[in-house]
Protein backbone atom coordinates (compact mmCIF):
# COMPACT_ATOMS: atom_id res chain seq x y z
CA UNK A 1 0.00 0.00 0.00
CA UNK A 2 1.40 3.67 -1.34
CA UNK A 3 0.32 6.91 -0.46
CA UNK A 4 2.04 10.29 -1.57
CA UNK A 5 1.71 13.86 0.34
CA UNK A 6 3.02 17.43 -1.49
CA UNK A 7 3.96 19.81 1.39
CA UNK A 8 2.06 23.28 1.01
CA UNK A 9 5.51 25.06 0.02
CA UNK A 10 7.58 22.38 -1.53
CA UNK A 11 7.37 19.64 -4.07
CA UNK A 12 8.78 17.14 -2.17
CA UNK A 13 6.79 14.09 -2.36
CA UNK A 14 6.69 11.69 0.95
CA UNK A 15 6.30 7.84 0.21
CA UNK A 16 4.55 5.47 2.65
CA UNK A 17 5.12 1.98 2.24
CA UNK A 18 3.47 -1.04 4.11
CA UNK A 19 5.45 -3.46 4.78
CA UNK A 20 4.51 -7.29 6.40
CA UNK A 21 5.57 -7.32 9.85
CA UNK A 22 7.36 -4.21 10.20
CA UNK A 23 4.72 -1.33 9.86
CA UNK A 24 4.80 2.22 8.16
CA UNK A 25 7.80 3.58 7.03
CA UNK A 26 8.82 6.99 5.50
CA UNK A 27 11.20 8.02 2.93
CA UNK A 28 11.22 11.83 1.93
CA UNK A 29 13.03 12.69 -1.53
CA UNK A 30 15.86 14.84 -1.78
CA UNK A 31 15.00 18.86 -2.04
CA UNK A 32 14.67 19.76 -5.59
CA UNK A 33 16.16 23.12 -4.33
CA UNK A 34 19.29 21.62 -3.20
CA UNK A 35 22.72 22.90 -6.26
CA UNK A 36 24.09 20.11 -7.77
CA UNK A 37 27.62 21.85 -6.46
CA UNK A 38 26.17 21.31 -3.18
CA UNK A 39 25.19 17.74 -3.04
CA UNK A 40 28.36 16.52 -4.49
CA UNK A 41 30.04 18.76 -1.41
CA UNK A 42 27.51 16.67 0.66
CA UNK A 43 28.00 13.49 -0.23
CA UNK A 44 32.31 14.30 -0.75
CA UNK A 45 31.98 15.06 3.39
CA UNK A 46 29.77 11.49 3.98
CA UNK A 47 32.35 9.71 2.02
CA UNK A 48 35.71 11.27 3.96
CA UNK A 49 34.16 10.76 7.50
CA UNK A 50 33.76 7.05 6.31
CA UNK A 51 36.87 6.83 5.64
CA UNK A 52 38.74 8.36 8.54
CA UNK A 53 40.05 6.25 11.19
CA UNK A 54 39.02 6.13 14.82
CA UNK A 55 40.57 8.48 17.13
CA UNK A 56 42.19 6.36 20.37
CA UNK A 57 40.78 7.11 23.68
CA UNK A 58 43.33 9.14 25.52
CA UNK A 59 45.99 7.34 27.48
CA UNK A 60 45.17 4.00 25.70
CA UNK A 61 47.07 1.88 23.18
CA UNK A 62 46.46 -1.42 22.04
CA UNK A 63 44.09 -1.88 25.03
CA UNK A 64 46.99 -0.88 27.40
CA UNK A 65 45.87 1.88 29.49
CA UNK A 66 47.98 4.98 31.37
CA UNK A 67 47.63 8.81 32.29
CA UNK A 68 49.88 11.49 34.19
CA UNK A 69 47.47 9.97 37.51
CA UNK A 70 49.38 7.01 37.22
CA UNK A 71 52.58 9.10 37.45
CA UNK A 72 54.48 9.38 41.23
CA UNK A 73 57.47 11.61 41.92
CA UNK A 74 59.73 10.72 45.10
CA UNK A 75 60.55 12.84 46.57
CA UNK A 76 57.73 15.25 45.67
CA UNK A 77 60.09 18.38 46.26
CA UNK A 78 63.34 17.90 45.45
CA UNK A 79 66.33 19.81 45.70
CA UNK A 80 68.92 21.42 43.51
CA UNK A 81 71.78 18.75 42.51
CA UNK A 82 69.64 15.98 44.02
CA UNK A 83 67.25 12.93 42.32
CA UNK A 84 64.16 12.30 41.66
CA UNK A 85 62.69 8.87 40.88
CA UNK A 86 59.77 8.31 38.47
CA UNK A 87 57.15 5.40 38.19
CA UNK A 88 54.24 5.42 35.85
CA UNK A 89 51.97 2.72 36.15
CA UNK A 90 50.20 0.73 32.76
CA UNK A 91 47.24 -1.48 33.04
CA UNK A 92 46.43 -3.75 30.38
CA UNK A 93 42.40 -4.74 29.81
CA UNK A 94 42.76 -7.17 27.56
CA UNK A 95 42.16 -10.94 28.24
CA UNK A 96 45.48 -12.04 26.68
CA UNK A 97 49.21 -10.48 27.35
CA UNK A 98 49.95 -7.75 25.86
CA UNK A 99 53.35 -7.96 24.09
CA UNK A 100 55.68 -5.14 22.61
CA UNK A 101 54.94 -2.37 24.91
CA UNK A 102 57.09 0.12 24.45
CA UNK A 103 57.55 2.28 27.18
CA UNK A 104 60.36 5.80 27.50
CA UNK A 105 61.23 8.57 29.65
CA UNK A 106 62.30 12.05 28.94
CA UNK A 107 63.30 15.00 30.22
CA UNK A 108 62.17 18.48 29.44
CA UNK A 109 60.97 17.48 25.95
CA UNK A 110 60.36 13.89 23.92
CA UNK A 111 63.11 14.04 22.38
CA UNK A 112 66.60 11.24 21.80
CA UNK A 113 68.95 13.54 23.45
CA UNK A 114 66.68 14.03 26.66
CA UNK A 115 65.55 10.34 26.79
CA UNK A 116 66.35 8.97 29.92
CA UNK A 117 65.21 5.60 29.59
CA UNK A 118 63.37 3.10 26.82
CA UNK A 119 62.26 0.04 27.02
CA UNK A 120 60.02 -2.97 25.97
CA UNK A 121 58.07 -5.07 28.18
CA UNK A 122 55.24 -7.90 27.94
CA UNK A 123 52.25 -6.84 30.18
CA UNK A 124 50.23 -10.20 31.45
CA UNK A 125 46.17 -10.32 31.01
CA UNK A 126 44.41 -7.69 32.84
CA UNK A 127 47.72 -6.78 34.82
CA UNK A 128 49.64 -3.95 35.78
CA UNK A 129 52.93 -3.27 35.30
CA UNK A 130 55.80 -0.29 36.82
CA UNK A 131 57.67 1.22 34.57
CA UNK A 132 60.50 3.75 36.71
CA UNK A 133 63.47 5.80 35.70
CA UNK A 134 65.73 8.53 38.11
CA UNK A 135 66.57 11.52 36.67
CA UNK A 136 70.21 13.07 38.74
CA UNK A 137 71.65 16.44 38.50
CA UNK A 138 68.81 18.51 39.00
CA UNK A 139 69.05 22.00 38.90
CA UNK A 140 66.72 24.85 40.59
CA UNK A 141 63.36 25.57 38.58
CA UNK A 142 60.43 23.75 37.16
CA UNK A 143 60.95 20.84 35.24
CA UNK A 144 58.93 18.37 32.95
CA UNK A 145 59.15 14.63 33.06
CA UNK A 146 57.55 12.91 29.81
CA UNK A 147 56.18 9.16 29.32
CA UNK A 148 55.53 7.58 26.17
CA UNK A 149 54.30 4.69 25.59
CA UNK A 150 52.71 2.49 22.68
CA UNK A 151 51.84 -1.52 22.25
CA UNK A 152 51.93 -3.40 19.61
CA UNK A 153 52.69 -0.85 16.95
CA UNK A 154 49.05 0.89 17.94
CA UNK A 155 49.05 4.70 19.01
CA UNK A 156 50.88 6.17 21.29
CA UNK A 157 50.20 8.14 24.22
CA UNK A 158 52.28 10.91 25.82
CA UNK A 159 51.63 12.68 29.18
CA UNK A 160 53.91 14.89 31.40
CA UNK A 161 54.19 15.97 34.86
CA UNK A 162 55.69 19.34 36.13
CA UNK A 163 57.72 19.37 39.21
CA UNK A 164 59.59 22.16 41.00
CA UNK A 165 63.28 21.59 41.92
CA UNK A 166 64.16 24.05 45.37
CA UNK A 167 67.26 25.35 45.26
CA UNK A 168 69.86 25.63 48.25
CA UNK A 169 72.23 28.06 50.05
CA UNK A 170 75.44 28.64 48.54
CA UNK A 171 78.15 30.20 51.33
CA UNK A 172 81.51 30.83 50.35
CA UNK A 173 84.36 33.17 51.50
CA UNK A 174 84.21 36.76 49.01
CA UNK A 175 87.28 38.84 51.08
CA UNK A 176 89.78 38.32 54.24
CA UNK A 177 91.19 41.36 55.04
CA UNK A 178 94.07 41.63 58.00
CA UNK A 179 94.44 45.48 59.15
CA UNK A 180 98.24 46.32 58.52
CA UNK A 181 97.77 50.37 59.46
CA UNK A 182 100.85 49.78 61.76
CA UNK A 183 104.07 47.54 61.75
CA UNK A 184 102.99 44.16 63.54
CA UNK A 185 105.40 42.45 65.97
CA UNK A 186 105.76 39.09 66.90
CA UNK A 187 103.05 38.80 70.28
CA UNK A 188 100.99 41.57 68.48
CA UNK A 189 97.19 41.20 67.87
CA UNK A 190 95.83 41.90 64.71
CA UNK A 191 92.30 42.77 63.03
CA UNK A 192 91.22 40.14 61.11
CA UNK A 193 87.97 40.54 59.06
CA UNK A 194 86.43 38.02 56.22
CA UNK A 195 83.24 38.42 54.10
CA UNK A 196 80.93 35.89 53.58
CA UNK A 197 78.68 35.58 50.31
CA UNK A 198 75.65 33.36 50.26
CA UNK A 199 75.11 33.19 46.44
CA UNK A 200 72.43 30.51 46.41
CA UNK A 201 68.53 31.35 46.07
CA UNK A 202 67.61 30.17 49.80
CA UNK A 203 68.51 31.77 53.14
CA UNK A 204 71.09 30.03 54.95
CA UNK A 205 70.11 28.84 58.64
CA UNK A 206 73.08 29.77 61.46
CA UNK A 207 76.72 28.45 60.21
CA UNK A 208 79.99 28.17 61.89
CA UNK A 209 83.16 29.63 60.39
CA UNK A 210 86.73 28.39 60.44
CA UNK A 211 89.68 30.67 60.42
CA UNK A 212 93.01 28.92 60.27
CA UNK A 213 96.67 30.18 59.63
CA UNK A 214 98.57 27.47 57.89
CA UNK A 215 101.59 26.33 59.46
CA UNK A 216 101.31 28.77 62.57
CA UNK A 217 100.03 26.58 65.31
CA UNK A 218 100.94 29.34 68.01
CA UNK A 219 98.72 32.18 66.63
CA UNK A 220 95.75 32.33 68.45
CA UNK A 221 92.01 33.53 67.03
CA UNK A 222 90.05 35.52 69.02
Amino acid sequence: MTAALATPNSRCIIVFFAVLGDGFKCFACPSKSMEPKTKALFLLTLLLVSVLPLTAQAGESGGVQSSAVQMSLTPSNPLMGGSVDVEVMLYNSQQSDAFSVEVAFYKENISPSNRLMLDQVTIPAESWHTASTTWSGLTEGVHKIWFEFSAGGDVQVRFNKEFTVAGLANLRVDTVAIDTSTVVYAGDSVALSTHVLNSGSVDAAASKLLVQVPESPDVLLN
